[in-house]
């Protein structure tokens, strides 16, 4: 199944950035995190490629999006969106969780 959707500005803010990586820092995923994704029935695709307004808002209201974050942030070769950020973001994230240890 394809999916159409408009590309979306994708620049979060600093302060989000911030209280995420201070979320992710201490955050240690059960591994059954993903079963409670929002995106977990979703198309994959929707995650991959561009960002879309859907994408975001998914991410945005997940009950397990610092879980998510994490996970990315471990295995930093991991594509698409992850935690409701991009891989620059994310990898913006993982230089601040560095800095807070």
């Amino acid at each position: 199944m394809t999916t159409t959707a408009t590309k979306v500005p994708t620049t979060t803010p600093k302060a989000t950035l911030r209280q995420l990586a201070v979320a992710a820092a201490g955050c240690s995923p059960n591994p059954l995190w993903v079963e409670r994704a929002r995106c977990a029935s979703m198309p994959k695709d929707l995650f991959y490629g561009f960002v879309s307004e859907l994408t975001l808002s998914v991410c945005r209201s997940c009950p397990v999006r610092v879980e998510c974050l994490t996970e990315a942030i471990s295995r930093p070769h991991e594509q698409g969106v992850w935690g409701g950020l991009t891989e620059s973001e994310r990898a913006e994230v993982a230089v601040m969780i560095e800095n807070l240890r």
